[in-house]
C-alpha cells in the first residue's frame, strides 16, 4: 500500500491549521517568540497564505512580538534573581545585555518588567567583588 502525497488544497489546509496553532500560543507573549513567529512565517510560505487569512494584520503579529519580548525580559531577569549565587560573571553579564536588548527593541522599560538599572548593576557588582583578586 503506497501514501498518496497530500493535495495542494489539503497541504495548505494542514499548514493554516498549524500557523493557527502557533499564533494562539504567541498571543498572550510567550519568551519564546522568535521560534514561534519563525513557526508562523515557515506556515504561511509553504501554505502559501497570508496573515490576513489568519485573521490579523502585520501590526498585530508585531504587536504579538513585542508582548513576547517582555515576557522573554522577565524571564531573563526571574533567571538571574534566582541564579546569580551559581553564575559565572560572564553569564550574568549576557543576562543583562539581553535584557537591556529585549526592552530596548520591545520599547518598554525596565520599571515595566519590575527592575531598574540599579539592581541590574547590582548583579554584576556583586559578582565582580566575589571574584578572587
Amino acid at each position: 500500500m503506497s501514501i498518496k502525497p497530500m493535495s495542494l488544497k489539503d497541504r495548505r489546509k494542514s499548514c493554516l491549521y498549524q500557523a493557527e496553532r502557533w499564533l494562539k500560543l504567541l498571543r498572550p507573549g510567550i519568551p519564546n517568540y522568535e521560534t514561534v513567529a519563525g513557526y508562523i512565517r515557515e506556515e504561511m510560505k509553504e501554505g502559501g497564505f497570508t496573515l490576513c487569512d489568519l485573521g490579523i494584520t502585520e501590526e498585530e503579529f508585531k504587536a504579538m512580538c513585542l508582548k513576547g519580548r517582555e515576557a522573554k525580559a522577565r524571564q531573563l531577569l526571574h533567571y538571574l534573581r534566582r541564579s546569580t549565587e551559581r553564575s559565572s560573571l560572564h553569564s550574568i553579564i549576557t543576562i543583562v545585555d539581553g535584557i537591556h536588548e529585549e526592552v530596548r527593541l520591545g520599547k518598554f522599560n525596565l520599571a515595566d518588567i519590575g527592575t531598574s538599572l540599579d539592581e541590574l548593576m547590582s548583579f554584576i557588582n556583586k559578582k565582580k567583588e566575589e571574584a578572587p583578586a
